[in-house]
């Protein structure tokens, strides 16, 4: 049974030997459950896979490693060019996905480099209304305390 929903699936950076033709290996990854994303034939393959599947792409005819999460330096070093160039990509997208917010954590009204949204037309009605009366002299915070 392939395993396809959302939580279950990850992106995976699969770069290639280069090596003959790339069938037989985009064959396999997506026999596992894996969903090609993007294809930088002969050297890479981005894909959705299955995180429970993952382990049984690595060591595959055409398959150099599989990542998912960023390469290390240590690695940069060993890869081709080819695939060295892929990696820095992977990495960059990594890391911008670990820095962008976390839906589930709303921003801080003050964070840094970010300004509130917009306020609903009506509010923005009633301190345009709220403006014009202090400019013509009308009630105040400290006025209307009296009348409560």
């Amino acid at each position: 049974m392939k395993e396809t929903s959302a939580e279950n699936l990850r992106t995976a950076l699969i770069l290639l030997t280069g090596e003959g033709d790339c069938t037989p290996t985009i064959q396999a990854i997506e026999r596992v459950g894996g969903q090609i994303r993007d294809a930088y034939l002969p050297h890479a393959v981005i894909a959705l896979v299955p995180l429970s599947r993952v382990h049984e792409l690595v060591g595959r005819s055409g398959i150099a490693s599989v990542d998912t999460d960023a390469i290390p330096d240590a690695r940069l070093d060993q890869l081709t060019v080819a695939a060295r160039s892929a990696a820095a990509v992977w990495n960059e997208y990594r890391r911008a996905e670990r820095e962008a917010p976390d839906p589930s954590r709303p921003l801080r009204w003050d964070a840094p480099g970010h300004l509130p949204p917009d306020p609903p037309e009506h509010i923005r009605e009633l301190w345009r209304q709220r403006e014009r009366e202090m400019q013509a002299g009308g009630p105040t915070d400290s006025d209307s305390s009296q009348d409560r």
